[in-house]
């Protein structure tokens, strides 16, 4: 097999969370990683994260790069080669649509994550059950007040006082919407993102492949939600974790097992990656 590129989502696909282990990557991923790289093929995260929500963990299995911030950014053996941000104008805009509604939000970026004022009130009434001061995803968050404007990748949003419908009828036309892909389903709490129209996993995929001249009949994705589906439509070969939500698994040429029970080593054995 000549040498091949493989995308993989991070949260419900690569790593998981839970409150007794905290934030987790399975043994048979990081070892499917390396026998990968081993193999010569490119092993790429394509996440939705900012580089700053990477942890040292995550960085430390070895990557020949990112597509991140969903899409956003590349960044390539340490080097960024693309990136498309937030105007200034435009933070303003979506920001004070999301505080005049009530709704938290983070501004999210390679330099850091920065949350809105009212984060720690909405995320109390949300997600009780969340302590801030030891969740990994929150104990990364800075003021928003410290936050370069002109660094802004997407911005997360978490409501209790405005529904996905509505938030994405008031927003649509002039940004893309994804529903998050984070935590359980929780009743009266919406969550999603929010990018640049264009901007997606699949736009900065095919950037990719054009830039390092390598078809697309020889890439690979894995993902679990919906804010895989553009990642899924670009690749040759898109694999659904065995525990995707929302339906992306009917995008997906095969299914491989969940996330806890080896998906990425089996998905990637099946297609003789490894």
């Amino acid at each position: 097999m000549g040498k091949k590129i493989i995308f993989l989502d991070v949260d419900g696909t690569l790593c998981s969370y839970d409150f007794n282990r905290g934030e987790y990557v399975p043994e048979s991923a990081v070892a499917a990683i390396h026998k990968a790289r081993a193999n010569g093929h490119l092993v790429f995260l394509s996440t939705g994260r900012s580089l700053s929500e990477i942890s040292p963990e995550i960085h430390a299995i070895g990557f020949d790069g990112v597509v991140g911030g969903a899409g956003s950014f590349i960044q390539y053996r340490g080097e960024i080669l693309f990136k498309k941000t937030f105007s200034r104008q435009q933070v303003e805009e979506v920001s004070s649509y999301l505080a005049q509604a009530g709704i938290a939000y983070h501004l999210e970026c390679n330099s850091g994550l920065y949350a809105s004022d009212n984060m720690a009130q909405v995320i109390k009434i949300a997600m009780p059950f969340v302590d801030m001061k030891k969740d990994p995803y929150f104990m990364r968050q800075q003021p928003k007040y410290l936050c370069d404007r002109a660094d802004v990748n997407k911005i997360s949003f978490t409501s209790v006082t405005r529904n996905y419908d509505e938030i994405y009828a008031d927003l649509s036309s002039r940004y893309h919407l994804v529903k998050a892909s984070w935590g359980p389903e929780i009743p009266g709490v919406w969550g999603g993102e929010i990018s640049l129209p264009g901007v997606n996993k699949g736009s900065a995929i095919r950037w990719l492949l054009d830039y390092l001249k390598i078809c697309p009949q020889d890439s690979f994705a894995f993902g679990d939600s919906m804010n895989d589906l553009e990642m899924f439509q670009v690749v040759d070969t898109a694999i659904a974790m065995g525990n995707s939500r929302h339906g992306v698994e009917a995008y997906a040429q095969y299914q491989t097992t969940d996330l806890d029970h080896g998906g990425i080593y089996n998905g990637m054995s099946h297609f003789g990656l490894i």
